[in-house]
């Protein structure tokens, strides 16, 4: 029941539905001749998408995410697996023939691999997508991480998990399975922070490894303050994060 209503609920906190839903509602404002709600509606469904479709908008939105838990040296790095969580993987749907990536989440655990910071890493996630169950991305970050040069019998693959509660749950269950006891949890920066409170909370030891980042810290320009659909999708992207982490407080699984 929480995995449907997430995946439903969580449209109505996005900034360009919250400033539909508010623009219409301001419709019906000026229907029912309520000039000041009309007024506060319009200029609040404006200023929700614009200030959220801005880099200065976007950046205030993930900093505090993003810099929470800053990559560790990965020579530093020893432990008895890498866990990736799913969430950056482009489906196999033509005309691509090859999977692609998103952000790098799959590359950063084949470079950590590669030096040496765990001998098998485990990709975890099923499919998050409410009317495609069949899709499982772990087998596809299995597929793309072989292509890269990991042997395949050092990648175990968690396909149940729906979402990021799920990906924690399930992989513990392959750790004590293993009796791994120290991982290297891989996953982007914005979602790690929450990823971290519940392996922590699971009693899961695990080092905190960004793989990618979308704040910066460049200097603005005169464009960052023109509207931009890139900068929309990062604020949506770090407003659900911050909703999943209430949410998941609320549930006491952080």
């Amino acid at each position: 029941m929480f995995f449907i209503a997430s995946k439903i609920l969580v449209w109505l906190i996005f900034p360009l539905s919250l400033g539909i839903l508010l623009l219409v509602l301001a419709y019906a404002a000026i229907l029912l001749r309520r000039r000041s709600l009309f007024h506060f509606l319009f200029l609040t469904g404006i200023l929700v998408v614009y200030l959220c479709s801005i880099r200065p908008g976007s950046d205030f939105l993930l900093k505090p995410l993003e810099r929470k838990y800053l990559s560790t040296r990965s020579s530093h790095l020893k432990a008895d697996a890498i866990v990736v969580l799913a969430g950056d993987l482009r489906k196999k749907v033509f005309p691509r023939e090859d999977i692609e990536v998103d952000g790098s989440r799959v590359l950063k655990a084949v470079r950590l691999f590669k030096e040496k910071a765990a001998p098998i890493i485990i990709m975890t996630g099923g499919s998050g997508s409410l009317f495609r169950q069949d899709y499982k991305e772990a087998v596809f970050m299995k597929e793309l991480a072989s292509e890269l040069g990991v042997p395949p019998d050092k990648i175990l693959v968690e396909t149940e998990s729906r979402n990021t509660r799920e990906n924690i749950v399930y992989t513990k269950q392959i750790l004590q399975k293993i009796k791994a006891k120290k991982v290297v949890l891989v996953t982007s920066a914005l979602h790690l922070p929450r990823a971290y409170a519940l392996s922590t909370k699971a009693g899961i030891d695990a080092v905190p490894v960004a793989a990618e980042f979308y704040a910066t810290d460049e200097a603005y320009n005169p464009f960052n303050f023109v509207p931009s659909p890139g900068d929309l999708l990062y604020s949506s992207a770090a407003i659900k994060e911050y909703v999943g982490i209430l949410a998941y407080w609320l549930m006491g699984w952080i």
